[in-house]
């Protein structure tokens, strides 16, 4: 048998041969004094990759987030409809509270109007207010 090679040797310091390999490396090791300088050398070499402390490499850092053009006119639509339907209650609703403080600047009480939902009862208050004297 010739001499083994050194993925063999690591092979067999971690105990990955096969029986019938790991058999025929150990008898040979016994009487090849080579082979033996080298098993020791991958054993030192094993320990010293095992206690040596490696430092991970940095990862890039993560570039900012930029949003596609598609994104930003989504982004966009979605803002401004969000605007009108706001604007579709809020301006109804200073009317209202406009026409309210301009009755009460006169000194016309508003009438209460009874047996109405608040929808009915909210345009007859409505009509109160722009209704002449």
């Amino acid at each position: 048998m010739g001499h083994i090679a050194a993925d063999e040797l690591g092979a067999y310091l971690r105990g990955d041969l096969p029986p019938d390999r790991l058999q025929a490396a150990a008898a040979h090791l016994s009487g090849c004094e080579r082979c033996r300088g080298q098993l020791l050398e991958c054993a030192a070499i094993g320990r010293l990759l095992r206690v040596a402390s490696v430092e991970p490499v940095p990862q890039p850092p993560e570039p900012p987030f930029v949003p596609s053009d598609r994104l930003r006119r989504e982004l966009r639509r979605d803002t401004l409809r969000h605007r009108l339907r706001a604007l579709r209650w809020a301006l109804p609703l200073k009317l209202a509270l406009l026409l309210v403080l301009r009755r009460a600047a006169r000194g016309s009480p508003l009438r209460p109007v009874a047996g109405l939902g608040i929808a009915a009862a909210t345009a007859a208050a409505l009509r109160q207010l722009v209704a002449p004297r």
